[in-house]
């Protein structure tokens, strides 16, 4: 195959991929789950659509960010949770950590997927997760 060729079958693919593994689906409806979820539980949690300056310290894996949520404490202002997916070939990993001065520090990665079958329970399940990182100060 030639160069030309191998990129647009890697394009078909990444097409098909997105289309068919649930993660159009989880980010079409994260703005509305998040919300929803902290109107039933408080936390002040915001859905910002634009990735972050930095991951880690490094610009260009902060492009890779496709959705993030950050948890506002008022008693721990000092230390934003936030919970944020990658989005990398064919998978998507979701992570946990805190945002200091518009870079996002890892604490911990909450696993890696292919499909998203259930994308609101999953959206559910990382939120809560988020929700336990901030409660008991991970660092």
């Amino acid at each position: 195959m030639k160069p030309k060729e191998i990129y647009s079958q890697a394009t078909r693919n990444t097409e098909d991929w997105f289309t068919n593994s649930g993660v159009i689906e989880l980010f079409r409806e994260a703005p509305q789950m998040t919300r929803r979820f902290n109107d039933a539980f408080g936390f002040n949690l915001k859905y910002y659509g634009t990735p972050p300056e930095k991951l880690d310290g490094d610009e260009e894996a902060a492009s890779t960010v496709a959705l993030y949520v950050v948890r506002e404490n008022r008693l721990l202002p000092e230390r934003r949770y936030c919970l944020y997916l990658r989005v990398q070939p064919e998978k998507i990993s979701a992570h946990i950590g805190y945002v200091s001065d518009g870079n996002i520090i890892t604490i911990t990665e909450l696993g890696s997927f292919s499909q998203v079958k259930s994308p609101q329970d999953k959206l559910y399940d990382w939120l809560r997760a988020l929700m336990r990182a901030s409660c008991e100060k991970l660092a």
